[in-house]
């Protein structure tokens, strides 16, 4: 409700002043969100990566013991 009078009252200049004001908080509001997508995605190629690892030193292993049998 006040900032609605606040808007009514405000001289033009002013107007334009909270209007850059909005849009600097909704351009601060989305690259806070962007943030938050961006570790999450970080989050899970880490995930992926712990998870290939583990794969990865499986595979390995079975190698070793293959070429172990053959020695």
């Amino acid at each position: 409700m006040f900032h609605l009078l606040k808007n009514l009252l405000a001289s033009k200049d002013d107007k334009k002043t909270l209007k850059a004001e909005e849009d600097f908080d909704a351009l601060v509001n989305e690259v806070q969100a962007d943030a938050e997508d961006l570790e999450k995605l970080a989050e899970h190629i880490e995930d992926e990566f712990e998870g290939l690892d583990m794969e990865v030193q499986a595979i390995q292993k079975g190698v070793d013991e293959i070429v172990g049998d053959e020695r």
